[in-house]
């Protein structure tokens, strides 16, 4: 049977630097531990961040969007053209 060691000191707790070291420990090993606040906040300004980069691609990405829609139009209509045409290698286009 394994017994449990009790703290040095009645009413003991361990400062919050061994919390703040213990949870970077678990966190680290992909446990899911919970946040200070303050840490909370600067992981909020991060997602922030990341979502605000995000949004300033939204155009870009429309655009790649509508080129690669019209690149895939344009390869459909010459395959369907160059099988109606009878060409059988499609390289020699």
């Amino acid at each position: 049977m394994v017994e449990g060691n009790a703290a040095g000191y009645p009413g003991y707790q361990p400062p919050e630097s061994f919390w703040r070291a213990l949870w970077k420990i678990h966190s680290a090993c992909g446990l899911d531990v919970p946040r200070f606040p303050d840490d909370a906040a600067a992981a909020a300004i991060e997602n922030l961040k990341h979502l605000t980069g995000l949004a300033k691609l939204a155009d870009t990405r429309a655009i790649i969007d509508r080129q690669t829609t019209e690149e895939w139009k344009r390869r459909r209509q010459r395959s369907g053209a160059a099988s109606a045409g009878g060409i059988t290698n499609q390289g020699e286009n």
